[in-house]
């Protein structure tokens, strides 16, 4: 009897261990999980789901693209983390995850840094193989860009009143270590910002808890912070803070790929980005135009504040970096500058306290640590010497005289 049962066992393991009995996951197929905080019923979810069928039909079901969008897997510091432990292969990540992962980049959302788009596709043609290289420094393959927009300020006040600038209470996207508000409090005399993630802005305007961000047209539309408020800056006029967005490979996982899977990958990344950024563009004016017709004001900043901020971030910050011999003294020398032309003009309307050495080398401060913590001298000076490039070169063409 013993013998029947062990007989009876043996058949079944030879049925168990027989080839195809189980599914193992087939090591010619390349899967990469992808996240975005962007949903997905939105321009990059729709043409990003194009581009991932195209390339799973050019690469004969060899690679599989699995997509998380709407923030699935957490805000973009909770996706660099799970990036780290191979949960994510690749990210479509927008100003607060380059900080994080590639902080050399943020400098390319400096405020006043552009005016406009073709500036940024001027910059970026020029400039693009700097951006590979840092990203490639961090272990990343950088696979296309695109365009959140350029952030403005929205609010229930009206900002235009000095003294309700000085009252306003301003959501700071947390984890977003730039000192942002230093400047912002530089510039525009803003004192007040409340750090929260995304998710909970809403929460907050409606609570009373933040009454300004600081954000893009169309981001206001799809996170439906619209309803709470009654002002905001006209980029057109104002200018503002572009806000760009990378798509992000892991480098070894793209370097794990067989060649003609790599080209496969690039090539449709770069067919299909610039319709992203176009329809992007596009949702952009449009969600612009619908906020004026929801009955949002344009508000307007104190013209001399913001003609002495632009300034001020020029002369400062921007020739500090175009000038790769400017020492600490050439920077201390310009703030104070600034400062005391700010105070001068309109430092008793909005307040501020009379500028002090303490107070320039409070500032001068703030921008060697950003220097030390994000920025380099050669990344912000070639991203500067382009820009400029570009602005001469639009000046000097027959269209701009």
């Amino acid at each position: 009897m013993s013998k029947k049962i062990l007989f009876s066992f043996l058949i079944l393991i030879s049925f168990l261990v027989q080839p195809g009995s189980a599914a193992p996951p087939d090591p010619a197929v390349h899967v990469i999980k992808w996240g975005t905080i962007a949903p997905e019923n939105t321009v990059w979810g729709s043409v990003t789901m194009q581009a991932s069928k195209e390339m799973e039909e050019k690469s004969g079901g060899r690679i599989k693209n699995i997509w998380y969008f709407g923030g699935v897997m957490g805000d973009e510091p909770d996706m660099i983390r799970k990036a780290r432990i191979n949960q994510l292969q690749g990210m479509a990540l927008l100003t607060i995850g380059i900080s994080k992962l590639i902080p050399e980049l943020t400098s390319l959302s400096l405020p006043f840094l552009f005016d406009n788009y073709e500036e940024v596709d001027c910059v970026f043609n020029q400039v693009w193989p700097l951006v590979e290289e840092v990203a490639s420094q961090k272990g990343y393959v950088v696979l296309g860009r695109a365009d959140v927009g350029f952030s403005v300020f929205f609010s229930k006040n009206d900002l235009g009143d000095n003294q309700q600038v000085i009252k306003t209470h301003v959501w700071k996207w947390s984890g977003l270590d730039l000192p942002l508000e230093q400047l912002a409090s530089w510039i525009f005399g803003m004192n007040n910002f409340v750090p929260l993630t995304l998710p909970d802005v809403l929460t907050a305007l409606q609570t009373g808890m933040v009454d300004t961000v600081y954000a893009t047209y169309y981001s206001a539309v799809a996170l439906q912070w619209q309803t709470q408020f009654k002002y905001m800056t006209d980029v057109s006029v104002y200018g503002g803070a572009y806000a760009p967005a990378l798509l992000l490979l892991k480098k070894d996982v793209f370097e794990s790929l067989p060649p003609d899977l790599q080209k496969i990958v690039r090539d449709v990344c770069d067919k299909h980005f610039s319709e992203i950024r176009l329809g992007l563009r596009k949702d952009e004016e449009q969600a612009k135009r619908e906020l004026v017709k929801r009955g949002i004001k344009f508000m307007q900043i104190n013209p001399v504040v913001y003609k002495l901020g632009r300034k001020c971030m020029d002369l400062s910050i921007y020739d500090y970096y175009r000038q790769p011999q400017a020492d600490l003294d050439f920077l201390r020398k310009n703030v104070s500058q600034c400062l005391n032309e700010l105070y001068d003009a309109s430092g008793k309307d909005l307040h501020l306290p009379r500028p002090t050495p303490e107070g320039t080398e409070k500032l001068v401060q703030v921008f060697t640590d950003m220097e030390e913590r994000f920025f380099t001298r050669k990344v912000v000076h070639q991203i500067l010497q382009a820009r400029d490039q570009c602005v001469m070169k639009k000046e000097s063409s027959p269209k701009s005289k």
